[in-house]
């Protein structure tokens, strides 16, 4: 950091992290987790406000990095560009404490709404039942006992809507169903949630997708349109896990100079079947594997292969029926599906953090405000018509 930049924070900027009893009462209310990130919000926002105003964002970004790895700001992450913009809006909105960089919202893990005990003894009943009711009478049944439950308590408990009795009620029909066909076994496996995939042994299920490095590294351009010249690019890595073991099975990391168009720069950001299809041979084949999955490669999935319906999948699907793997139809970007290899992605990028090159920290000169590749020129105006003169 310049001297010129902390000689004008010496100023306006109070000793950072102090909190007031009234902020530290409030916190009371939400888990210490929120607490603590609303305190690293309210530090980055303080920090980055303060800064001369011709800073613009990704100065202001480098410089809370720089803070950081000083140990100015005592933070465990750094925000992205537009996250940072949004606090130093809201700074600069009016006087802010840290109780206004509270995150409160409920997150997925935490129902919105409780069953009473008693209103889901009764749905199970039903569920379970030979012959269950309608959904409609089963309502009609579920609103008179929380009425009474209100009686006694002093407190109605909320009452699923019709709607959501009928699907609950079909799920039941299913699973007796299956129970009555093929036994209670297979009824515990159809009861399982759609996003776990049950995998007893290893390479019963393989699970694959792709993702986007979040380090920039450099390329050599010698097809550039405006000459030779080094490029920054963010490389796509293709993976596979093993859904029993969770171990990666085979990995590949596209080559940035497979994807190119001939009127701009490479690399192009995605990938292609091949280097999907190079993931699976490194995964079947041990000596085109890496040192690190080497040992455990040598395989297929001996059930499934689950994957979404890229167009890179869907040109792979008729070779892998050739050989007795089919798999399923997954539709894109519902990561529930892949919950396996999506964790395995979330833990890869948090890795990354804090190392040389990363996003949230480094911006490469020719990539401007993150773009994935530059702005092309614009094509020139057509000719004029004939009969109508230029002007």
């Amino acid at each position: 950091m310049s001297h010129a930049v902390v000689g004008y924070l010496e100023g306006p900027v109070v000793p950072l992290g102090q909190v007031t009893p009234s902020e530290r009462l409030h916190a009371t209310a939400v888990t210490e987790r929120q607490w603590a990130a609303a305190r690293e919000r309210f530090l980055v926002a303080r920090y980055a406000a303060h800064l001369p105003p011709s800073f613009s964002m990704t100065a202001r970004l480098r410089q809370v990095a720089d803070a950081k790895t000083a140990g100015i700001l005592a933070i465990s992450e750094l925000p992205t560009r537009e996250q940072l913009r949004l606090l130093v809006a809201r700074w600069a909105a009016g006087d802010c404490s840290m109780t206004d960089y509270l995150d409160g919202r409920r997150r997925s893990g935490v129902p919105r709404r409780v069953m009473h005990p008693d209103l889901q003894s009764a749905i199970d009943q039903a569920a379970a039942a030979g012959s269950p009711a309608s959904p409609a009478a089963l309502h009609h049944q579920l609103k008179a006992l929380a009425t009474r439950l209100g009686t006694q308590h002093g407190t109605t408990p909320w009452v699923p809507s019709k709607d959501t009795l009928r699907i609950v009620l079909g799920r039941g029909r299913a699973l007796q169903r299956s129970a009555a066909q093929h036994g209670a076994a297979a009824a515990e496996i159809d009861a399982i949630p759609h996003s776990t995939v049950p995998a007893v042994l290893p390479h019963d299920v393989w699970t694959l997708d792709e993702f986007m490095s979040r380090r920039w590294c450099g390329l050599y351009d010698i097809h550039h349109p405006d000459g030779p010249r080094w490029v920054s690019y963010r490389p796509e890595v293709v993976v596979i896990i093993d859904n029993a073991t969770r171990v990666i099975t085979g990995y590949w990391v596209v080559d940035p100079t497979s994807r190119t168009q001939p009127d701009g720069p490479t690399p192009l950001s995605g990938f292609a079947a091949d280097d999907v299809l190079a993931a699976l041979l490194a995964a079947a084949i041990p000596p085109l594997g890496t040192a690190a999955t080497r040992p455990f490669a040598g395989h297929l999935p001996h059930g499934q292969l689950r994957w979404d319906n890229a167009k890179a999948h869907a040109a792979l699907t008729a070779r892998l029926k050739e050989i007795g793997i089919e798999p399923p139809h997954l539709p894109a970007y519902r990561p529930i599906n892949r919950g396996i290899v999506e964790r395995l992605i979330g833990t890869l990028k948090q890795w990354e953090e804090g190392t040389l090159g990363h996003e949230d920290a480094f911006v490469p000169a020719d990539r401007g405000c993150n773009r994935r590749r530059p702005t092309h020129k614009p094509p020139p105006p057509p000719p004029p018509r004939a009969g109508v003169s230029a002007r």
